[in-house]
């Protein structure tokens, strides 16, 4: 929609090119709304939906909750999300990385200057204990 000034809705003649093309130009279209729920929240839903209803196939509660079917059957078999797996690259485990944490924590509150080569040190240390190839570049 394109809003004229009452002077020109008032004069008899045509719109111009020019006009046109601001009022063409200038509208904005609506936006789309954006989804409420997340992604996992309507797997969620739709892994209790199947569970309710034996009679349900797996295509068709996809379908209505708009999720992948393949992700849908992969997490009713038990499969967890992607974000949920610990990466293969990751060399520390939970307990060595608050160690370091622990170590910066405790370098810092000394005024002591933190080098990215003394965290590497400390980490290949860890590592070396229990013979892990050390971290690096590659």
């Amino acid at each position: 929609m394109c809003v004229i000034s009452e002077s020109a809705r008032q004069a008899s003649q045509p719109l111009s090119d020019a006009t046109r093309l601001f009022c063409t130009k200038h509208y904005f279209f609506p936006q789309p709304i954006m989804e409420t729920t997340s992604y996992e929240a309507r797997i969620s839903l739709a892994l209790n939906a199947l569970q309710r209803d034996l009679k349900l196939s797996n295509r068709a509660v996809a379908k209505i909750y708009t999720v992948n079917k393949d992700t849908l059957r992969d997490r009713r078999a038990g499969r967890p999300a992607r974000c949920d797996i610990q990466p293969n690259s990751r060399k520390l485990t939970d307990l060595e990385e608050k160690t370091i944490v622990q170590y910066i924590v405790e370098l810092c509150a000394r005024a002591f200057h933190l080098r990215l080569l003394y965290v590497e040190d400390i980490a290949n240390r860890l590592l070396r204990e229990r013979d892990a190839p050390p971290v690096g570049v590659r």
